[in-house]
């Protein structure tokens, strides 16, 4: 099975924009939906993540992509191990389909006319936190980990630290 290789700053900046857009859905539950579309263009758009990791990496464009019946599993013990000497992460072809599917179909419902929270989007966010927490987490150090959880998001509490996304954001990255 074909691997990707994501380094520390690709690694972090999927990992903060995956935990961004987690923590934003959430909020939105008890919010406007069409805030969260306003919020969302004026931050990264879904679809720009997808350009990045197609091009930046190779990998199918998305309207290739089956749907994934399934969350990768990985042993994690092997993960952490290998997270220790390794600076980044290989990311199997699978589960950077999942990543690349889950986007997908979050642009979709930020692009269509839906006017409040439902199912489908939940369902998306509850496979995002998954993912991240699954298949990401393992491989970023403690230090590192502290940092995003303060990740910026939709209707942040204007009381407490946040760290920015842009803060994130890989050097490759287009804006």
């Amino acid at each position: 099975m074909k691997q990707i290789s994501l380094d520390n700053e690709k690694l972090l900046f999927l990992y903060a924009y995956l935990r961004h857009v987690d923590l934003s859905l959430d909020r939105s539950r008890w919010d406007c939906w069409i805030d969260l579309k306003r919020y969302f263009k004026g931050k990264i758009m879904p679809i720009k993540v997808i350009r990045y990791l197609t091009e930046g990496l190779g990998f199918p464009e998305v309207s290739e992509l089956d749907k994934p019946d399934f969350l990768p599993k990985r042993n994690v013990f092997i993960k952490v191990i290998k997270s220790i000497f390794i600076n980044g992460l290989k990311l199997e072809a699978d589960e950077l389909n999942l990543c690349l599917y889950l986007l997908k179909n979050l642009e979709e419902r930020l692009n269509s006319d839906i006017t409040k929270y439902n199912l489908e989007v939940e369902k998306i966010r509850i496979e995002i936190a998954k993912f991240y927490t699954h298949i990401l987490q393992f491989a970023i150090s403690r230090k590192d980990q502290n940092r995003l959880m303060k990740i910026e998001h939709f209707n942040s509490n204007v009381n407490i630290e946040i760290v920015e996304i842009e803060d994130f954001i890989p050097s490759d990255f287009k804006i």
